[in-house]
């Protein structure tokens, strides 16, 4: 009996390899984006994302983490990326395939922290209404209130 024929290493790309989520994204939302995989090779393949416990890194994740693709196919995954903690965010997620060279996928972006919008336009920052009298910071700075309104002086170094 004789076998012959042609093999080789499986062959997997991701588009885009890189993905830079320009918008801001804001901690405690989870955020979806799409990357494409495809199959270059002659055979089928499985891929295998890891995937990061949430304790210990940004929450991202490649959905789903297990994908079959036959030759020359083309699909879509879903990353989700849920983040924890403001600043930036650089996460390398790896991709075992199989019969084929472990692949490796890049998410940049920045996160922002929650936002503070005070609803009270009353705010007395230790000053005395009556009188428009402030009391000074660190920064020799005046806080002063006037008609329900609050300001915040910035003399220049002259007798108040």
């Amino acid at each position: 009996m004789t076998l012959s024929g042609e093999g080789g290493e499986v062959v997997v790309e991701l588009d885009p390899p890189v993905l830079v989520m320009s918008q801001r994204l804001s901690v405690g939302r989870t955020y979806h984006r799409t990357v494409s995989v495809t199959n270059r090779s002659q055979g089928p393949t499985v891929l295998r994302w890891e995937e990061f416990p949430d304790v210990l890194y940004q929450a991202v994740k490649v959905i789903p983490q297990t994908l079959s693709l036959q030759p020359m196919e083309r699909r879509e995954v879903k990353v989700e990326v849920a983040p924890k903690r403001v600043g930036p965010l650089e996460a390398s997620l790896a991709c075992e395939v199989e019969n084929g060279s472990r692949l490796a996928f890049a998410l940049y972006t920045q996160v922002s922290g929650p936002l503070l919008k005070l609803q009270e336009a009353n705010l007395d920052f230790a000053a005395d209404a009556s009188r428009g009298q402030g009391e000074k910071d660190s920064h020799n700075h005046k806080r002063m209130r006037r008609n329900g309104k609050v300001a915040l002086v910035t003399g220049g170094g002259g007798g108040d």
